[in-house]
């Protein structure tokens, strides 16, 4: 098995390369038992002092948008949900307790290693400063590594309930 990732790089010193891994193994522990899957986004970390995955914590008016998109779909958005195999009616019901958690959701988006919540969020497509060095760095890729998976709970506000190297 292996894991979805970003590599930054460098080029202006011989500073190694990071990686912000992704995992489809993420998920928040509703009070029902209900899980849902923490969507994740590249950040820097001043806690962990490197660039690390944070939750990507959507806003309302987001949520609503695509799940308008889901029970009305553009010609775009149909020809897409074909290729999923999830039926539209999960994806729906997927979309309605993720609204449900993002409207009692209080605390801000926080460091999926370490909790921290003053994590800055990066660019994923272009170049950027560093955030603590003011360094160029590039983004030199996505893909997918082989490596151990990593599985997670968390709290409906993000704290971690239990994680796992598989």
């Amino acid at each position: 098995m292996g894991r979805g990732y970003t590599q930054f790089s460098f080029p202006d010193s011989a500073t190694d390369d990071e990686y912000a891994l992704y995992s489809a193994f993420l998920n928040y522990r509703m009070p029902d038992g209900k899980l849902l899957h923490v969507h994740q986004t590249e950040c820097w970390c001043p806690t962990c002092n490197r660039i690390d995955m944070a939750e990507r914590v959507e806003t309302l008016a987001e949520l609503n948008e695509e799940l308008e998109r889901l029970r009305n779909p553009d010609e775009a958005t149909s020809r897409m949900l074909q290729f999923i195999s999830t039926p539209i009616e999960e994806q729906i019901a997927e979309m309605e307790l993720r609204i449900h958690w993002r409207r009692n959701r209080v605390s801000p988006a926080k460091c999926l290693h370490c909790g921290a919540t003053h994590v800055v969020p990066i660019p994923t497509d272009d170049e950027f400063e560093h955030p603590k060095t003011g360094e160029r760095v590039v983004v030199a890729g996505h893909g997918f590594m082989s490596t151990d998976q990593w599985h997670a709970e968390f709290t409906p506000e993000g704290d971690r309930l239990s994680s796992s190297y598989k």
